[in-house]
């Protein structure tokens, strides 16, 4: 007796179905049972997902697989000339899903390729992702110090085009900007002022930062001992001006002499050269960046 060909269905999901082919024989000294167990296996699916699809540069992408089938193996080509992965699932939904990540370090448009192999043929899949640069972040200063009082410095963008800017500027006047040239920027106090230049495009951000310098107007403080008295008098002068570095220092004793030396000449002998009236001298110390 010849049994007709009989057509399965393919399991459900990624699973083995097991198809039990009972056949019974009859006859008058009895019955016999035979049970023919027939397995069928699920299709070949090449199934994977690349995490995120696009980023920037040095992003590690993650590739989860969940390729469908039995007794599969694997060959993954990152496309971007990387060696070729080689992978292996024993069986249907064994071990799944597998991922792995792999890192792009050259900006571009790259087409990831799974290939699948398994017990019921062959599949392949392939997915795009892109990589973006990060953009250029750099500017211009029209001079890198200027003194308290006229301090109103210009900023020139050279960064990447075509993207979002931020500008920072903590104690100016504005204090922070969108524009890709800022208006000009003032700051009333003096010292060292931090400029910030944050630029974002396709998601992907880069900043830099600049130091400039406010310097504070010169201060002149000093006392005489001595303000009048019968010729010859003895002044003393006494400095009290900040020594600081990048200034220099003229003094004038209002009798024809002069000097440059922080510490004035001390002490001072005036003549009154009238023989009718007094003299007034002046004295003066200047300092100056």
């Amino acid at each position: 007796m010849n049994i007709p060909a009989l057509t399965f269905s393919n399991p459900s999901g990624n699973a083995i179905q097991v198809y039990n082919v009972r056949y019974r024989a009859s006859k008058r000294c009895g019955t016999r049972d035979t049970v023919i167990p027939i397995k069928v296996h699920p299709p070949v699916r090449a199934i994977f997902s690349a995490t995120p699809s696009s980023a920037c540069v040095g992003t590690a992408i993650t590739f989860q697989n969940t390729s469908w089938g039995d007794s599969l193996t694997f060959i993954w080509d990152m496309g971007d000339g990387s060696p070729l992965r080689y992978d292996t699932a024993l069986a249907a939904a064994t071990q799944m899903p597998r991922s792995h990540t792999h890192t792009y370090t050259t900006p571009g448009t790259y087409t990831g390729t799974l290939y699948v192999n398994g017990y019921c043929g062959k599949d392949t899949l392939r997915r795009t992702i892109t990589i973006y640069p990060y953009p250029t972040a750099s500017f211009n200063i029209d001079a890198t110090e200027k003194c308290q009082g006229s301090a109103t410095f210009t900023f020139t963008n050279t960064s990447t085009t075509g993207g979002t800017y931020t500008w920072s500027f903590p104690g100016g006047i504005p204090s922070s900007s969108t524009d890709y040239n800022p208006p000009p920027v003032t700051y009333s106090t003096p010292g060292p002022k931090t400029v910030t230049r944050t630029v974002t495009k396709n998601g992907c951000t880069s900043t830099t930062s600049q130091t400039i310098n406010v310097a504070p107007l010169p201060t002149i403080s000093f006392s005489v001992s001595l303000a009048s008295g019968c010729p010859p008098p003895a002044v003393t002068i006494t400095q009290s001006s900040p020594n600081l570095p990048g200034y220099t220092y003229i003094w004038d004793y209002g009798n024809g002499v002069q000097d440059t030396s922080y510490t004035p000449t001390s002490p001072i002998i005036y003549n009154n050269t009238s023989t009718t009236s007094s003299q007034t001298y002046t004295t003066l110390s200047q300092r100056s960046s």
